[in-house]
């Protein structure tokens, strides 16, 4: 009864027939925003945080394109996230070696200040290793150093992305660009506990996240992605691990950063894709997007003008590319004809479909 209570009080859920729950809950939709999503248009929104420093959005459309296409170009990493902002990106080999890093270089700025590194002082997040072998180079020309610093932090990327295959969440860099060491695995699991809707929606994939291990089940698949992306003042070499969770009538995706050079301490993006229930010919889905991210400038005085700064930023380029995304489906995916019922007219459903 309490739990009911809060519901009401925090907002009316969409509460449709033809609403899958896990997808209302999981974003927050009201009836509002499901009248908008069944129209066409793409949900974004801000979502309520559970610690000083994170961020959470969620973006929400109905596409025009299986499950299965979707995964399909979803694997393809590569080519799914092609846009202006991205400006270097490679998937990884299992397992790893050189060649897979060998297009990724640092921006000219991050060597520039790898100059002045030291541990517990440095403006870019690498590797200790990283700091402790350029403070033993030469001096030498800044093409020479340049050249050093991306081979050194190539090498050591790769090291830990060895390790991490390896030993799971154990192997999680520390990351010591300021003073006290910030460990990435207390913060990816503090996050991850702190997000009640999924733990709740999907315990067995949530459990899956916290085990911090390679899974083994064979409804489950993973792969390795780095990527140098525009972001605020200062491009963002990230490596992330994607888990893919498949049942019967949806899909979970955990995007689980592992490394990032500036601003995050944690990053976790869930995607949900759900087969549209109204439709029996396969060929439509709901497409959920979530991030829940801990930025480290969200601390200290200006936190909170921060925090409204890069919120309505990243609701802004949710939708953007959320809708790309949906374009980008529904030119490449073969689709059928759909039978749908009105808001309040009949609906044809698939049988037994998970809520």
């Amino acid at each position: 009864m309490l739990r009911l209570l809060a519901l009401l009080s925090a907002g009316a859920m969409c509460c449709y027939p033809q609403a899958p729950d896990s997808l209302c809950r999981l974003a927050a939709l009201t009836d509002e925003e499901w009248q908008l999503l069944e129209g066409g248009n793409v949900v974004s929104k801000a979502l309520k945080p559970n610690h000083e420093r994170e961020l959470a959005v969620a973006g929400v459309a109905r596409v025009r394109a299986s499950r299965e296409c979707f995964l399909e170009r979803f694997r393809d990493i590569e080519s799914f996230k092609k846009s202006p902002s991205v400006r270097q990106i490679g998937k990884l080999s299992a397992p790893s070696d050189a060649w897979d890093l060998a297009g990724l270089s640092l921006d000219p700025q991050d060597v520039e200040a790898l100059r002045d590194c030291d541990i517990g002082s440095c403006k870019v997040k690498v590797p200790v290793r990283v700091i402790q072998r350029l403070a033993c180079e030469p001096e030498g020309s800044a093409r020479d150093y340049s050249a050093r610093a991306n081979s050194i932090f190539r090498e050591e990327l790769l090291t830990y992305l060895q390790s991490y295959r390896f030993q799971g969440d154990r192997a999680l860099i520390r990351y010591r660009d300021k003073d006290g060491p910030l460990s990435l695995a207390e913060q990816f699991h503090s996050l991850l506990s702190g997000w009640s809707e999924l733990n709740e929606l999907a315990p067995e994939f949530s459990n899956l996240l916290a085990r911090g291990s390679p899974p083994a089940l064979e409804n489950v698949e993973e792969f390795l992605y780095w990527s140098k992306e525009a972001f605020g003042l200062k491009p963002v070499i990230s490596v992330t691990h994607v888990i893919i969770y498949q049942l019967p009538d949806r899909a979970w995706i955990a995007s689980k950063q592992i490394y990032a050079s500036h601003y995050f301490d944690a990053s976790l993006a869930i995607t949900l894709v759900v087969d549209d229930p109204a439709d029996l010919s396969g060929h439509s889905i709901y497409l959920a997007y979530l991030n829940r991210s801990r930025i480290d400038l969200l601390g200290g005085i200006l936190g909170g003008l921060r925090r409204s700064v890069v919120r309505g930023r990243l609701v802004g380029g949710m939708s953007r590319n959320l809708q790309q995304t949906v374009t980008k489906l529904e030119s490449s995916c073969p689709t059928q004809t759909t039978s749908r019922g009105g808001l309040c007219g009949p609906v044809l459903a698939r049988p037994s479909p998970q809520r």
